[in-house]
């Protein structure tokens, strides 16, 4: 089986936990693109969720903010297309494709999407 053919995007029963789940990035951004944002501001499909982790693809238009103020896990924000702000309550850094970035929980931040963004955010989930 090919690759392309193994995810299904507008399934609602898709599997998004399995011992190995593979996905081809290019064509889901596509057929995200091709959909009317949620907000007008940003689109997004949660690709893997456990009790573990979640991975979210998210596409943003230029300007579209997410706050994460209550953000409680660890989180890496990947920029697969474009350019975002990432803003502290004591600095602002600008990452663009190719970026990578880690948070600690309780850090509080604020994302802004500089210019149309493609960005992959891996979402830690903590046991408390």
């Amino acid at each position: 089986m090919n690759i392309n053919d193994a995810f299904t995007f507008h399934i609602p029963d898709r599997v998004m936990d399995e011992n190995l789940l593979t996905f081809c990035l290019p064509d889901i951004i596509e057929k995200i693109k091709a959909e009317d944002a949620e907000n007008g501001s940003r689109n997004a499909i949660t690709l893997m969720k456990n009790s573990n982790m979640r991975i979210v693809l998210i596409i943003l238009h230029a300007g579209a903010e997410m706050n994460f103020h209550e953000c409680s896990n660890t989180i890496s924000v990947q920029v697969i297309e474009g350019e975002i702000s990432f803003q502290t309550h004591n600095q602002s850094i600008h990452l663009t494709t190719g970026a990578l970035l880690s948070c600690h929980e309780e850090y509080h931040h604020t994302l802004t999407a500089v210019e149309e963004t493609v960005l992959l955010l891996t979402i830690a989930i903590g046991r408390k």
